[in-house]
């Protein structure tokens, strides 16, 4: 079976997906080669560049490729996977919450099949890939906007078309509730399948009508191993400590965009009404009100509040390692792939209950805690409770809880969808 997932762009957590599934190809290739008999060669011609010319029979609109392919003397595996950017020009991407561009530390465009398609003719040069690749079914991560057409197409080319989704109930207006409730189950009725980010969406679909033989996971996982193998590195975490002048301090972590979305201010009056000279805050991010976040902790030099800026996705798991607890305050989050970034580095998270990744990776006063949005002292509260976990007994049930959502797991989801 050949599977495609067209997406707009690149993103730090979603290319080591891409990268660990193609590993898993080359496992099973192997794997099948030595069942037949055959030597154990390495499967692959890896291609190095970030993109390649694209030669093919097609008169084809502009198309850029980076492909690992097989020899031809060695059989494939029973599954492919292919990524295809439709909104991508391979330049660093721009973030309208941080109002600047973002870097992720390292190449996105490596150790995985992908094309990208000319962003002056999507249809048409997707069009095209479809036609050489032959492909069993489509993942569609939206179907709007850049993914005009993208569903019509499919359909003309009798693909069966799967829609990857993150909508949630909780942050809908009773009026947006009202509105999708009329239109969505026509719109939906074009899809084959739905791959859900999480329980909560899950639920949304249910809501809409959607059955539970039509929905699966694919989350917004993240590398876990490498997250713990970082975060854990003693040389790295002394020399953050250094830097920030931290000691003996416990230290609470925010890892947000300084917006009203994302709520830093509750972190903020939830620290100083803790008033304890013995924890450290450290806010990661930046944004639009990060001047008045600073000049308001400014009013309390007794307390140690440290605003870092943007710091680099490989930079993060460090952050992370000299945490005791990270806090997600977000009031529209429907997944929040920071709570699985902490939790795999070893942190107690604490999130809001619009944090939807809240619902299926925290086990309340066991691994972590949750609290209402924008209950400051309920938050109080939980950071006080969250120094009295059982540590051996939240190693346990984190691993449970990361092996469920974690890339192993999607992967399967992914491949047992039926075309």
């Amino acid at each position: 079976m050949k599977i495609a997932f067209i997406v707009e762009f690149p993103t730090q957590f979603e290319v080591p997906f891409y990268q660990y599934v193609n590993e898993m190809l080359k496992a099973e290739s192997l794997k099948q080669k030595a069942q037949n008999g055959g030597s154990l060669e390495y499967p692959y011609i890896k291609t190095s560049q970030a993109a390649q010319g694209f030669d093919s029979s097609f008169d084809s609109p502009d198309i850029k490729s980076g492909q690992a392919a097989f020899q031809d003397d060695v059989a494939q595996s029973d599954i492919d996977f292919h990524v295809i950017y439709n909104n991508t020009n391979q330049e660093d991407y721009h973030d309208f919450e941080l109002g600047k561009k973002v870097g992720w530390g390292f190449n996105l465009y490596e150790g995985y099949t992908y094309f990208i398609a000319d962003q002056n003719d999507i249809v048409n040069s997707i069009s095209t890939i479809l036609e050489l690749e032959k492909y069993d079914y489509i993942i569609l991560n939206g179907y709007k906007n850049s993914y005009a057409g993208l569903v019509e197409l499919c359909k003309k080319k009798h693909i069966p078309i799967a829609l990857r989704i993150d909508a949630v109930l909780y942050n809908l207006s009773p009026l947006k509730k009202i509105l999708n409730r009329i239109y969505l189950p026509f719109a939906y009725r074009k899809f084959n399948h739905f791959f859900a980010v999480g329980s909560e969406t899950k639920k949304y679909l249910n809501w809409l009508g959607v059955s539970n033989e039509r929905i699966s996971y694919f989350s917004y996982s993240v590398d876990e191993k490498w997250f713990k193998n970082e975060s854990s590195e003693q040389e790295k975490i002394a020399a953050l400590k250094e830097k920030l002048q931290i000691k003996n301090e416990k230290t609470l972590l925010s890892v947000a965009k300084f917006v009203p979305r994302e709520s830093p201010w509750d972190i903020l009056k939830a620290f100083k009404n803790l008033n304890d000279k013995q924890l450290v805050l450290i806010l990661v991010g930046d944004g639009e009100e990060r001047l008045a976040l600073e000049n308001y902790a400014k009013q309390m030099p007794h307390l140690k509040m440290i605003f870092v800026g943007y710091i680099p996705y490989q930079e993060l798991p460090t952050y992370y390692g000299i945490s005791a607890i990270f806090i997600h305050a977000a009031k529209n989050e429907p997944w929040g792939v920071s709570v699985h970034e902490a939790l795999a580095c070893g942190c107690t998270v604490i999130a809001s209950d619009k944090v939807g990744s809240s619902k299926d990776l925290i086990v309340e006063g066991e691994n972590g805690f949750t609290y209402p949005s924008g209950n400051i002292e309920d938050l109080i509260k939980k950071i006080t409770l969250s120094f009295n976990l059982n540590e051996i007994e939240k190693i346990k049930l984190n691993v449970l809880k990361l092996k469920k959502w974690g890339y192993s797991k999607m992967w399967c989801e992914i491949k047992l969808v039926k075309s």
